[in-house]
């Protein structure tokens, strides 16, 4: 496969023709453990056709990826409060970010710091590496963009099934090589749609039809990622609220997402819920702290009463009788 780049020729293999393999590329496009990877092995193997090792070791020997520096396994490793107590017992200057320290570091302790991370199988594109997963992430995210807009198109249309399938088909792939990702059946998504286009918590009650409606698609493409919502988000406040915009696409993604709970609760056979606060949670979610409900007059969450800018944070909690 050819592919120009100006005036630039990059010859790919087949293999790195097919956009899974140009997937793969892209997640070292900066720093990452090949364990990242390889736990998700059957997934993997069923977008390669072989181990997903297998298909490392052929970008490494296309000289497509390389082994991290000292100074990127450092980063890696570390937290910055343990770099800050390596940095100190060196008598270093302590302030900085992360990068900043491992490079005081390296220059009094290489040979130590190499020998410390030398285990860490930590890779990384290189230059031509960087260029085909830079391309191939510039191509993915173009795709996304359209697909945003498309969705956003249709859901002013009220043709909320179709909306759904392209989020599907986007979000799908990407998230199934996530661990904790489980595939949602399309009528579970297709209810949550409906309800964040069709309903309004009660915290967000006051807030202009406009804006709410604004806020309502953003939830909904925050339910697909990787897509996401290409509007600029204002930074003052939401009108008829004390939230700025993004507590209050958070507040109607909670409010979704408590419904969506309530009704697994109720699948389970669960017959109440605990309602439980934060700490510094607003007086009227305190006032419902450690209180249990009948999971059929359960109390809306978010509260629409809670007045803490950082929104409602209050959870339900499944009770089971004795």
């Amino acid at each position: 496969m050819l592919i120009m780049d100006n005036e630039k020729e990059i010859i790919l293999d087949d293999s790195l023709s097919s956009p899974n393999y140009q997937m793969l590329l892209s997640l070292f496009a900066k720093p990452c453990f090949i364990a990242n990877i390889t736990r998700n092995e059957e997934k993997w193997f069923s977008l390669l056709n072989i181990p997903s090792r297998k298909a490392i070791n052929f970008l490494i020997s296309k000289q497509l990826i390389e082994t991290a520096t000292v100074e990127e396994r450092i980063v890696k490793k570390y937290k910055l409060s343990e770099l800050k107590t390596i940095v100190k017992t060196k008598g270093l200057k302590l302030a900085g970010k992360k990068e900043e320290l491992a490079k005081r570091i390296l220059e009094v302790s290489f040979d130590e710091m190499n020998s410390a991370t030398a285990g860490m199988e930590l890779y990384k594109c290189t230059c031509e590496g960087k260029e085909i997963a830079e391309r191939y992430i510039q191509k993915r995210d173009n795709a996304r963009l359209d697909a945003s807009r498309l969705i956003l198109s249709l859901l002013e249309k009220g043709e909320y099934s179709e909306a759904v399938s392209i989020g599907r088909s986007y979000y799908e792939p990407e998230m199934a090589l996530i661990d904790t990702f489980t595939v949602q059946d399309i009528s579970s998504d297709l209810y949550k749609v409906n309800v964040i286009m069709n309903e309004t918590p009660g915290i967000l009650a006051n807030v202009e039809y406009t804006v709410i409606h604004r806020i309502r698609l953003a939830v909904v493409l925050s339910c697909f990622p990787p897509l996401a919502y290409f509007d600029t988000i204002p930074n003052d406040l939401v009108a008829g609220t004390n939230f700025d915009w993004d507590t209050a696409i958070r507040m109607l993604r909670f409010y979704i997402d408590n419904k969506m709970e309530l009704l697994q609760y109720q699948a389970e056979g669960i017959r109440k819920v605990e309602l439980l606060a934060c700490n510094d949670s607003c007086i009227h979610c305190k006032k419902k702290n450690n209180k249990k409900y009948k999971i059929s007059d359960v109390p809306e969450l978010p509260n629409p009463n809670c007045t803490s800018p950082y929104g409602c944070r209050c959870i339900y909690l499944s009770v089971f009788d004795s």
